[in-house]
């Protein structure tokens, strides 16, 4: 007959890698750092162009496995101005490879003064849809962000009035998760800045930025959505974006080509002085 092999018996067996944890985070723009992104929304209408009426910032974070693939996907925002009389959905749409599932949770904290007050991003409907994340991260801005000196519009005008004479409110701040029900490539996913658009509930239009979609420009070339700096310091309202910048029209006429730092000369007296990240961010 012929010999039974020995069993081998291993006393040091190798660790079974976990491919559905987190080994490290990959952060978008970085993990010190926030995309920006402003709108008008009486789109197709140019209206005042203050580009103050939604102005958002936010962050995407990668959690990668031991093999660098992607098995989470979160993300945090911060609403910084509200300049319109219009409420809106603020969403960001990630595009994934089609199939994709997953465990999705958003979280909306409206208070800073009272941080562990929070709810439910929305009821309404976001979430994986044909294989992208359309998620409603801030739900109905204008009811989600008053202004707490009573004025229509919040971070938008220079002063107040005593006792309200602050200059800036802090926003409310949503975070999410989306825990991936199996690893997928990095390179599947869609490029950042993502897609951030904005839905306006009283027009049921949507604004997208200019970058994603360039048929949010009017005849003459103007944005209805941007994406700015962390820097970015809105104009006042009702003030047109190129009297407070007045180097804009010039980027605009030439499709980018001239003033590409337009962002970057201002006239005080035509802006609102937001603060950076360290005060809004909280």
């Amino acid at each position: 007959g012929r010999e039974e092999a020995p069993t081998v018996i291993l006393t040091n067996p190798p660790v079974e890698t976990d491919l559905m944890a987190v080994a490290n985070w990959n952060y978008f723009p970085s993990a010190s750092s926030f995309f920006v992104v402003g709108y008008e929304d009486l789109y197709p209408t140019k209206g005042d162009y203050d580009f103050n009426d939604l102005t958002v910032a936010y962050r995407i974070q990668y959690g990668l496995n031991a093999d660098g693939d992607v098995v989470a996907i979160q993300g945090l925002a911060y609403l910084i101005t509200r300049g319109s009389a219009y409420s809106h959905d603020w969403r960001l749409r990630v595009g994934l490879p089609g199939g994709t599932n997953g465990s999705l949770s958003c979280t909306t904290f409206p208070n800073y003064r009272s941080p562990s007050e929070s709810q439910s991003c929305s009821a309404a409907d976001s979430g994986l849809v044909n294989g992208a994340l359309d998620l409603v991260v801030f739900e109905d801005t204008r009811n989600l962000f008053p202004d707490p000196a009573g004025s229509l519009f919040v971070n938008t005008q220079r002063l107040y009035s005593a006792p309200w004479n602050l200059k800036y409110f802090s926003g409310p701040r949503s975070e999410f998760r989306l825990d991936l029900a199996t690893p997928i490539a990095i390179s599947s996913i869609d490029a950042a800045p993502y897609d951030p658009y904005l839905h306006v509930l009283d027009t049921d239009r949507v604004v997208r930025l200019l970058e994603v979609d360039p048929e949010y420009q009017d005849s003459n070339g103007f944005p209805f959505g941007m994406l700015l700096t962390s820097s970015w310091k809105p104009p006042l309202e009702f003030t047109d974006t190129a009297v407070a910048y007045p180097l804009f029209n010039d980027f605009v006429a030439s499709e980018g080509g001239n003033s590409s730092n337009w962002y970057e000369s201002y006239l005080l007296d035509f802006i609102v002085d937001i603060p950076d990240a360290g005060q809004w961010a909280w």
